[in-house]
């Protein structure tokens, strides 16, 4: 016998959840296949908690001392205090937008949807105008913001008009 250490993997999927996420890639290699520039034209977004730096860990922290001195002490942070959560949308180009969340502010459908309606149509027009021009798609993960009634309306009615506009 021998003492083995469990493997970290980031979700435990069900069999249909991994058959979903192979069928979605496959049909964006189809579609990079089949339409010229598709990668270009993807646009993904992600959320991270960004935390503030310790600047000193207990190892950097760590100090020769004679044996009779008192050992140096160190103050406890709070972890949960020191972070804020940023919004990442960018594409095969680099970042298109990084939205700081406000403090004690719920990532929701109904913010998301706002972000969506005012932050990225903005910063795409500014930063991305060629893409408006043309199709192209949001690859987005199943979090809850992300497949709210309210955030799906909203990209619907984002796209029905630039259909409308372009015509």
């Amino acid at each position: 016998m021998s003492c083995v250490c469990a493997r970290w993997v980031p979700r435990n999927l069900i069999k249909e959840q991994m058959q979903r996420r192979v069928q979605v890639c496959t049909n964006i290699v189809q579609k990079s296949e089949m339409i010229p520039n598709f990668l270009t034209s993807i646009v993904t977004c992600d959320e991270s908690w960004i935390h503030h730096y310790d600047p000193v860990s207990k190892q950097q922290s760590s100090v020769w001392k004679h044996s009779n001195s008192p050992p140096p002490t160190k103050f406890r942070l709070s972890l949960s205090v020191g972070k804020i959560m940023l919004l990442l949308f960018f594409d095969g180009h680099g970042m298109i937008l990084q939205h700081w969340v406000p403090r004690r502010q719920t990532v929701n459908g109904n913010y998301y949807a706002n972000v969506l309606k005012t932050h990225l149509r903005g910063a795409m027009r500014k930063k991305r105008a060629d893409l408006l021009k043309k199709q192209w798609f949001l690859l987005q993960d199943n979090a809850r913001p992300h497949i709210a009634v309210v955030a799906l309306a909203a990209l619907t009615n984002w796209w029905d008009s630039i259909k409308t506009s372009s015509i």
